[in-house]
């Protein structure tokens, strides 16, 4: 690509010309434009980017038929939004999260009667025993270890001998 420019010429000025011809050519066309007008040196690709920028060039680049390059390359559609991620709270936050009132005070701890906590711990009692029976069944149905399923009779029956 020879153009005829006159000696002399600065490197904006060429380099603006000529992509006002042709806003297709890049960085290694325009050197080769500079050294065939009889300029020594080279363009940075530094100075022919900022006057791309300032004659609206940048970003996709058109072609000497007025195309811009990539135009029939198929956009790949956006997959549709899933929402945010949820997220799992960890105790500690739990932990901090307090609850209030209306008035924003922090509500004070439910007093339970006696006989709440003893029906409670008798609840947990229960479970308890529920599970050791489980374990004691699970290994009858194993073919049974004598020794841990002897241990766990003895330990339902402490539940119980305990005083609550």
């Amino acid at each position: 690509m020879a153009i005829s420019t006159g000696q002399g010429e600065g490197k904006t000025t060429f380099v603006r010309d000529l992509l006002q011809r042709d806003s297709g050519v890049n960085e290694r066309l325009i050197n080769e434009a500079w050294k065939a007008a009889g300029n020594e040196g080279t363009i940075s690709g530094t100075l022919v980017y900022k006057i791309r920028k300032d004659l609206g060039l940048t970003g996709k680049r058109q072609s000497a038929d007025g195309s811009r390059a990539g135009e029939a390359a198929a956009v790949k559609p956006k997959s549709p939004s899933k929402g945010p991620k949820a997220t799992r709270a960890t105790k500690s936050v739990e932990a901090a999260t307090v609850k209030s009132n209306e008035r924003g005070a922090i509500p004070k701890p439910e007093v339970r009667s006696e006989a709440a906590q003893t029906k409670d711990k008798d609840q947990v009692l229960d479970e308890v025993e529920e599970g050791i029976d489980e374990l004691i069944f699970r290994l009858k149905g194993l073919g049974g270890r004598p020794e841990v399923l002897e241990a766990l009779l003895r330990a339902r029956r402490l539940l119980y001998q305990s005083p609550h």
